[in-house]
């Protein structure tokens, strides 16, 4: 899950969501999830996530192609496979849903900043698998 906390916040979304923004590199993990993965992780602790970013990252990539790149330069063109692996420290446990989830996605959810995922992702990326070049 990618959210906004603070414009959340100020459109009143969630009133009882306890957590602050968090910031690049942070998560909030659902007390269910812990319990079904038998991991024994807690407030502080960096685990890693895998996101699988094609579909999004692909998008952006056709928007570049189309409206921003030279076009004397070959397309940007993302493998199905596109993922990364981040670490991310763990700076709450959601015990309920806050009245901003289901109950049942409250059970699984890891949650991170919307506008802090994507520019600490980019440090993570691999860059011989991350996209491929070709000509037109």
């Amino acid at each position: 899950m990618l959210m906004d906390t603070q414009r959340e916040k100020e459109i009143g979304l969630g009133p009882k969501y306890p957590f602050e923004p968090l910031q690049a590199g942070e998560c909030i993990l659902s007390s269910g999830l812990l319990k079904y993965s038998n991991v024994g992780v807690g407030i502080g602790d960096t685990i890693h996530l895998q996101i699988k970013l094609y579909q999004l990252v692909a998008n952006m990539a056709i928007q570049f192609n189309t409206y921003y790149k030279d076009p004397g330069l070959p397309d940007v063109l993302i493998p199905p496979n596109f993922k990364s692996d981040i670490p991310c420290v763990v700076k709450g446990i959601m015990t309920e849903t806050y009245g901003k989830y289901e109950d049942d996605a409250q059970k699984n959810q890891i949650t991170m900043e919307y506008n802090e995922l994507f520019p600490y992702v980019l440090d993570y990326l691999d860059p011989t698998t991350t996209s491929i070049w070709l000509e037109r």
